[in-house]
C-alpha cells in the first residue's frame, strides 16, 4: 500500500553534456561500424591517452601507416574557408556555420602523441621488432550527419587534416593498387594496444 501512495522520482531535464556525450558517443558508434567494414584495416575502438584524461575514438592500422581518427556528430554543411585575407592563407573548418577548427586542433595533439609513441616503441630493440621508425601516421575528422555539398569524391584537408564522412573511410584507408605492405601490422596494432590500452 505505501507504494501505491509513494510519487515515482520525477527524473529532471537531461543536462547539456548528458545530451552533448550521447550524440558523441552516436558518432563514434556510427565511425566504428564504418571502420569495422573496412578490408584490410586492423581498427582499436577508444583508446585511453596515458597520463590524460583524453582518449582516442578510433586507431586504424593500414599496410602503408596508421590513422589516428576522431568522431564528431555535428549537422550542417561543411566548408573550408580561408578567413586570412589578401597576404595571408588562414585556413578553417565550418560546419552549420560555426568554425570548428578546434577539432582539427585537437586530431593534430592526438596524431603527435601516436606518432611519438610509435618513436618509442620502435627504439626499444626487445619490443620494436617488426615496427620500424618513422611509421607514417595520419589524422583524420570524421564528421558524422554533416552535409557534404562539394566534397563528395574527395574529402578536404584542413590544417593538415583530413575531414570526412563515414562512408568514405573505405577508399581512403585502402592502399593504392599494387603497392607492397610496409609495415607489420599485426605487430604495429600489438604495440598501440599496449600503449593505448581501452578507455
Amino acid at each position: 500500500m505505501v507504494n501505491a501512495l509513494t510519487p515515482k522520482p520525477q527524473l529532471g531535464a537531461e543536462s547539456q553534456a548528458t545530451r552533448a556525450w550521447k550524440t558523441g558517443a552516436a558518432g563514434e558508434e556510427e565511425v566504428a561500424l564504418a571502420l569495422e567494414l573496412c578490408a584490410d584495416v586492423i581498427p582499436l575502438h577508444d583508446r585511453r591517452i596515458p597520463g590524460s584524461t583524453a582518449n582516442i575514438d578510433h586507431l586504424a592500422v593500414t599496410a602503408s601507416g596508421v590513422w589516428v581518427i576522431d568522431a564528431k556528430r555535428y549537422a550542417g554543411k561543411v566548408e573550408r574557408r580561408d578567413v586570412g585575407g589578401f597576404l595571408r592563407t588562414d585556413e578553417r573548418l565550418y560546419v552549420g556555420g560555426r568554425d570548428r577548427t578546434n577539432l582539427v586542433a585537437g586530431v593534430l595533439k592526438q596524431r603527435d602523441v601516436v606518432r611519438a609513441a610509435l618513436h618509442r616503441i620502435a627504439a626499444q630493440p626487445d619490443v620494436g621488432a617488426g615496427i620500424r621508425a618513422g611509421v607514417d601516421v595520419q589524422g583524420v575528422l570524421c564528421v558524422v550527419g554533416a552535409d557534404w555539398p562539394g566534397w563528395r569524391f574527395k574529402p578536404p584537408r584542413v590544417g593538415g587534416v583530413i575531414c570526412a564522412w563515414p562512408e568514405a573511410l573505405a577508399s581512403l584507408l585502402r592502399p593504392p593498387p599494387g603497392r607492397a605492405p610496409v609495415i607489420d601490422q599485426r605487430a604495429v596494432a600489438a604495440a598501440l594496444a599496449t600503449a593505448f590500452p581501452p578507455a
